[in-house]
């Protein structure tokens, strides 16, 4: 169940990363523009907006929650490892481990990208 409810917030910050363009303004990792915990996550005078307006806590947020996810998920793999259930299920327990580890390569991947892209067209133009 807690996999499930932050699988549903990690989905929610994906798509305000998407709609805010959020990756555009840490594209480095592991840290957020040389930080591990940015020192203006929380820039809006109205607290509760900075979770859905500030670029770098959504950034933040969305990272931090699949970190969480990733480690949860490796904890129930490892658990999954411990039934002998059928065939089916024995072949099958690895895969929402696969799925997730995909999700960081791809998010990974989109980040360093667009910051090589962003590198090249600064040579380029300046």
């Amino acid at each position: 169940v807690a996999i499930l409810a932050l699988l549903v917030l990690q989905l929610m910050y994906g798509a305000l990363m998407a709609g805010h363009k959020a990756a555009m303004v840490a594209p480095t990792w592991p840290t957020i523009n040389g930080d591990y915990v940015p020192s203006n996550l929380f820039a809006d005078p109205v607290f509760f907006l900075n979770f859905i307006e500030n670029k770098i806590l959504v950034h933040f947020m969305h990272r931090g929650i699949a970190y969480v996810l990733l480690v949860l998920v490796i904890y129930w793999t490892v658990k999954l490892y411990q039934i002998n259930g059928s065939s089916f299920f024995n072949r099958i327990k690895i895969f929402p481990l696969l799925l997730v580890l995909l999700q960081v390569l791809l998010g990974l991947r989109i980040m360093f990208t667009y910051y090589k892209v962003k590198f090249m067209l600064k040579m380029v133009l300046y």
